[in-house]
């Protein structure tokens, strides 16, 4: 690009129209929205079919919820032979598509046309992959197992199969999974997820100094500011909370576990650019992972040598607590935690919810019965009066709900704390960089069982801000009516002009170097690190200007 294209590393300041256009409802997961928006998708899938099958689960999951799946290449230049998959009406024509008349002799690609072979061998591959996903094992008449179907091709990418061990005959099994490391895997899960959460509301990375990765990962994210060389002797850094530390701790935990699966997939990124591991292969080898049977086996951890982008992978995956790595028959071996699927798919998954059901040691299961959580624990009562109660002893929650609103009392003996959203109170947390999207969004996370059997099944008008939370959001708002319209109109009269840091102006782009950019980042998988676009001027986000753009770029 010529040097007309001048990058202004200071903040920019977007003006955001937040009372007009309308929001389109959220994707189901943000995983599958970056690999359909990927322009290299169909060959992704041809060389993955772990990674295919996702995409018709995804498909299938959209079509049963009575939507059609969102394409982001439909009707653009970028069409490709995946338009078919995620054109279709419902299920039966998808099924038709599939298991369409496979008696046919196949004609030549030169009888066919290209488009219409591509699009001939990527139903194929699926047809085959749903084949081998479903064909049962094989029992010989005496009662003894057969032999087990070749499933091989399901774990291959681009030709290799990952993730197993090199002697394995049986594709799609490991090594046994014992109940004590899957115990140790959520445990640790858990551990990894409580310090974040407590580094992002404290403002600091004081609590990750001993984990080095994890906390370049946390900061490069920005859920906590870098830690300074003359920080304060007591440690309280409060006033540092981040706006993007702040949101982390108001989403859902599948959202919380994609933002460290995301930045999981920085990591390797910045740190394998020698090894030119691409975030598409990422994603391959993602969904390879997602399509183990993890709740019974552990896997191969391969060596660097051996898989140098599934090393990586596995390296930083265990580092945000997503991996965890033990030693069985002097073999390195890999656990998955369940939460790791739980951050890919936009439902609680049945390992996860089977995972929930092991008995913690010293809890004594075996001895008697298991107290149960209550229900309403960590709930909030909204009132139209705007009050809170937070039915909840957890201070992270507190100190959460303390950033909008202001706290009035506490209940005596009684794990209940009263609120009061005011006026400045919800000043302070827009300043905060805290909308009210999140803030209704949260509500509505965290809302009492009352509330979601009182407002749960209406759906409100507020319902579509919330969407721009993202995928994951809730579609509709357990909150009363008048107080989301009230918090929409407070942010409609303190946000006229949005101030966003950590974003990178290019400016004087001519209409081909603006589409070239947009393009580029877009094949590069960072299609969402485009802020804001008019003529002749793009906002970009700065880390990922710095990687992608800034070699190619003359700032002046």
């Amino acid at each position: 690009m010529s040097s007309a294209a001048a990058a202004s590393p200071a903040p920019a300041t977007v003006a955001s129209s937040q009372t007009g256009g309308s929001c389109r409802a959220p994707d189901l997961s943000v995983f599958a929205q970056q690999v359909l928006t990927c322009p290299q998708r169909a060959a992704l899938v041809r060389d993955c079919p772990a990674l295919l099958l996702y995409v018709y689960q995804y498909v299938v999951a959209c079509l049963t919820a009575g939507r059609r799946p969102c394409d982001p290449l439909q009707g653009t230049y970028r069409e490709d032979s995946l338009c078919a998959l995620l054109g279709v009406a419902d299920t039966e024509a998808l099924y038709q598509h599939i298991f369409a008349a496979t008696d046919e002799p196949a004609r030549p690609p030169a009888a066919r046309g290209q488009e219409a072979a591509t699009a001939e061998e990527l139903w194929g591959t699926l047809r085959r992959a749903l084949e081998l996903l479903w064909q049962p094992s094989a029992y010989l008449e005496d009662g003894t197992a057969g032999p087990p179907p070749d499933l091989r091709f399901l774990y291959e990418v681009n030709g290799k199969v990952r993730f197993h061990f090199p002697d394995t005959t049986v594709y799609g099994r490991g090594i046994p999974l014992t109940a004590t490391s899957l115990q140790n895997a959520l445990e640790e899960s858990g551990r990894q997820l409580r310090c974040v959460l407590s580094c992002a509301l404290a403002g600091s990375a004081e609590g990750l100094r001993g984990a080095a990765a994890l906390c370049q990962m946390v900061q490069a994210s920005r859920l906590t500011p870098p830690l300074r060389a003359g920080s304060r002797p007591d440690g309280a850094e409060a006033d540092l909370v981040t706006p993007e530390g702040i949101h982390f701790c108001m989403l859902s935990p599948q959202r919380q576990w994609w933002v460290l699966l995301s930045a999981a997939l920085d990591r390797v990124v910045d740190v394998a650019q020698a090894a030119a591991v691409s975030r598409p292969l990422l994603w391959q080898l993602l969904a390879v992972l997602a399509l183990l049977d993890t709740t019974q086996y552990v896997f191969h951890f391969p060596s660097r040598g051996e898989d140098a982008a599934a090393n990586q992978l596995i390296s930083r995956l265990t580092e945000v607590g997503l991996v965890y790595l033990i030693k069985r028959e002097d073999r390195k071996c890999v656990v998955l935690s369940p939460h790791l699927r739980h951050a890919l798919d936009w439902h609680s998954t049945a390992p996860l919810c089977a995972a929930s059901l092991i008995a913690a040691p010293g809890s004594g299961a075996a001895d008697g019965p298991v107290r149960m959580r209550r229900e309403d624990t960590d709930t909030i009562i909204t009132e139209t009066n705007f009050r809170l109660y937070a039915y909840s002893a957890n201070e992270g929650l507190l100190q959460i709900v303390g950033q909008f609103a202001e706290r009035e009392e506490a209940v005596a003996q009684s794990a209940l704390v009263a609120f009061r959203v005011t006026r400045d109170s919800f000043a302070r947390a827009l300043r905060k960089g805290i909308s009210a999207a999140q803030v209704l969004t949260f509500l509505s996370l965290k809302a009492h069982p009352s509330m979601r059997q009182r407002y749960g099944a209406e759906p409100h008008a507020g319902a579509r801000w919330a969407a721009a939370d993202g995928p994951g959001a809730p579609t509709e708002l357990a909150v009363p009516q008048s107080f989301c319209d009230q918090l929409l109109t407070w942010e409609r009269e303190f946000s006229r002009v949005v101030f966003q840091k950590h974003l990178v102006l290019l400016r004087n782009l001519s209409g081909e170097q603006q589409a070239f950019v947009a393009d580029y980042l877009t094949h590069m998988g960072e299609a969402a690190a485009v802020v804001h676009a008019e003529a002749g001027m793009l906002v970009v986000q700065a880390a990922c200007y710095q990687r992608l753009l800034a070699p190619y770029i003359a700032a002046g």
